[in-house]
């Protein structure tokens, strides 16, 4: 770093989001991608990690399958809460805080879990682990997007949500090594050593938000000038400088608005396509390894199959995002929900050929991840600005409330219907899914105007 003059007169105001937007992306910016990449990871193994164990913890602890869904539920529930909670300790505290409570979680629920010997026990600790899953998630969303330029944000967001779809394959090949070795109660206190291992070196490295700092007035200018020096890359900035954010003021808006007559078709169309995906999404996501022993096959072999769909995600999701921008995402919703129908049925037709089924799971995983990042393009487009946040959270609480359901519906159907039962029943609700957004949104919500019909200069 080149070191400014002592003579030279503070400069004053200093817009942070404008110099951040205005510098390269330096290398202090990559580690904080970095970071939030690893708690993603750390993120990404608890919240998979009790889908692949579920089978050993049904067969040796004797919970019935409709009672293991109790276990999935407490956890979605939990996921719900988190992210109310973390959000108001970031808000109040600080965002490093947030995230490194939840990495401390992540540890003490994982190695309660390894402990815990009844279905109470287990519930508790899902729940409490739901929590901190449910809060990190959007604490690294706001850093991320905080600390990127404005030209490389969505790049900066997509490198570390890789982590989260990274950390759920790697929960399922430890699992099928761990498990059938040492069993269960080893994969969980894998995953809660780790967490507890890297806490310090976290608690240490792990940046605040500055936007955080700058909110927090003057005593903070000495951390918002180092922080922007080692973003331009020289001793630029001083405690003496005047900080500001220049922003719009937020506009505060409610559910009612949503339901408002020009909304009212669409709201009520995107909540019911955010709740039956959902529903569908996380019977397929936390019940697949259970439905697949529980027809047969051995713990070890379900969960590399279960770990093809960890992978399958991760390698889709980068591409979906330019395919949704460039065919629309209500089309693309469609042709999918479609295709993830004609997989579910497919799924149920091939008996226990596990090789065509593991093929198949590919496939299903492609059209029901992909929906998932189109929902948010879609409601993004849907909605103007002043209720956009309002329209997209409230969508998601209808999306949790299917989480939930599909958590608790999975074991009763495989206990009482068997695999094919389980796979034919996932396309119930993505055909419902589909007819809800041909109907009621239309194919061409959300696609990106054609060059004929943009306007000429």
């Amino acid at each position: 770093m080149t070191t400014a003059s002592p003579d030279t007169p503070p400069r004053t105001p200093v817009d942070v989001m404008a110099v951040i937007d205005g510098a390269r992306f330096s290398r202090y910016q990559w580690q904080v991608v970095a970071l939030c990449l690893l708690v993603g990871l750390i993120d990404g193994f608890e919240n998979g990690v009790i889908a692949y164990v579920a089978p050993a913890l049904t067969a040796e602890l004797g919970i019935g399958l409709p009672a293991m869904g109790n276990i999935f539920a407490a956890g979605t529930v939990g996921m719900g809460l988190g992210s109310l909670l973390l959000g108001v300790v970031a808000d109040r505290w600080g965002r490093k805080l947030a995230v490194v409570l939840s990495v401390a979680v992540f540890g003490v629920a994982a190695l309660a879990t390894a402990a815990s010997t009844s279905l109470f026990e287990l519930m508790v600790c899902r729940f409490v682990a739901g929590i901190a899953i449910g809060g990190a998630q959007p604490v690294m969303v706001a850093l991320l997007a905080e600390y990127a330029p404005a030209r490389h944000r969505s790049t900066a967001m997509i490198v570390g949500f890789l982590g989260v779809g990274i950390g759920v394959p790697i929960s399922a090949l430890l699992t099928a090594w761990l498990a059938p070795l040492h069993g269960w109660q080893a994969v969980f206190i894998v995953g809660g050593v780790v967490p507890l291992l890297v806490l310090p070196w976290l608690a240490w490295a792990y940046p605040e938000s500055i936007r955080f700092l700058v909110s927090g007035g003057p005593r903070n200018n000495g951390a918002v000038a180092r922080t922007l020096n080692r973003i331009v890359g020289e001793v630029r900035y001083r405690p003496t400088d005047h900080f500001v954010l220049t922003e719009p003021p937020a506009l505060r808006a409610s559910g009612r608005e949503l339901l408002a007559p020009r909304y009212r078709r669409t709201t009520l169309a995107i909540w019911g396509v955010y709740f039956f995906n959902w529903i569908t999404w996380y019977l397929f996501l936390l019940w697949l390894p259970t439905a697949l022993t529980h027809a047969g096959l051995d713990i070890a072999r379900a969960s590399q199959i279960g770990a093809l769909l960890g992978v399958t995600a991760l390698l889709t999701f980068p591409p979906a995002a330019v395919v949704i921008q460039r065919v629309g995402a209500a089309r693309c919703m469609v042709w999918l929900f479609a295709g993830g129908t004609l997989m579910a049925g497919a799924l149920a037709a091939a008996g226990t050929h596990w090789s065509v089924i593991a093929v198949l799971v590919v496939a299903f995983t492609v059209c029901g991840v992909i929906p998932q990042v189109a929902l948010n393009y879609l409601c993004v487009e849907l909605y103007p600005t002043p209720i956009r946040a309002t329209g997209v959270g409230w969508a998601i609480t209808a999306g949790r409330v299917g989480s939930v359901l599909g958590a608790l519906l999975g074991g009763g159907l495989i206990a009482g219907w068997g695999l094919s039962g389980y796979f034919l029943t996932l396309a119930g609700p993505l055909a419902v899914a589909g007819v809800l957004t041909w109907a009621c949104i239309g194919p061409t919500a959300g696609a990106r105007p054609r060059p004929s019909a943009l306007p000429r200069a």
